[in-house]
């Protein structure tokens, strides 16, 4: 009676409010019988067709869930019957983690891990590496750090190419671009003093630094046409600027 609320108080004329008793909560609600949430439970679970391959909290059968009006139809369903349509390890892993039975032999975590390797271990940074891209060769790896440094990395290899410096807060964000009609590439980082910077890859050379907003940059893309060549910004502070 205490988890009821107020409402659920009696306030007799010129007296104060108190809370009902239970026989006067029985003479308010009397068309609710005792077992009036197992029927309403009943109703729903008789409702809704359960998937067969399952397992919830509830246990399977009638009372399992989710029901099949929930996800009738879908990929996840098709991906329980077999393998052949399972496209890739991260739709069966996905459906794995919901309890499709079928999916426990689609993929084994345990055997993709065996099979992958360690190429390199990459130490230079001196503090957290929050965002990183790989150039369109596959060749250069950049890194961004809670150091406020960029790192240009051989990723034949794993060396140390070249530290990028100029950023005096946390860098959240790496991209590299193909200036178009050019042998040029670049790579622009943004940060969280709001400067967006340029450098010319592999040579590290700076191309440009600018500012403009006034939160921290988000994203970073490179637009292009047959008349221009800009460079746009994404901010916290809800703009996107674009420059020549």
């Amino acid at each position: 009676r205490a988890l009821l609320p107020d409402s659920a108080g009696f306030a007799p004329p010129g007296g104060a409010a108190r809370a009902a008793t239970y026989n006067e909560l029985i003479l308010r609600y009397r068309n609710m019988n005792s077992h009036r949430l197992l029927q309403a439970l009943w109703t729903l679970a008789h409702r809704a067709s359960p998937i067969p391959a399952a397992t919830t909290l509830l246990g399977s059968g009638r009372f399992a869930l989710p029901t099949r009006e929930a996800v009738s139809r879908t990929w996840l369903e098709q991906l329980a019957q077999t393998k052949r349509n399972c496209p890739s390890t991260v739709y069966a892993l996905l459906g794995r983690s919901i309890g499709m039975t079928g999916m426990r032999n689609v993929a084994q975590p345990s055997v993709l891990a065996g099979a992958m390797q360690r190429h390199k271990l990459l130490i230079g940074h001196k503090k957290a590496v929050y965002c990183l891209a790989l150039d369109p060769t596959g060749r250069l790896l950049a890194t961004g750090s809670d150091d406020t440094l960029v790192k240009l990395w051989d990723t034949r290899n794993g060396k140390l190419l070249k530290t990028l410096r100029g950023f005096t807060e946390e860098v959240c964000v790496v991209r590299f671009f193909k200036i178009p009609r050019s042998k040029t590439s670049i790579i622009a980082c943004g940060s969280n003093d709001n400067f967006v910077r340029v450098w010319r890859v592999p040579d590290g050379y700076p191309v440009v630094a600018f500012s403009g907003h006034d939160d921290p940059v988000t994203d970073i893309a490179l637009l292009h046409n047959d008349h221009a060549v800009r460079l746009c910004s994404a901010s916290f502070d809800g703009t996107i600027l674009c420059r020549d």
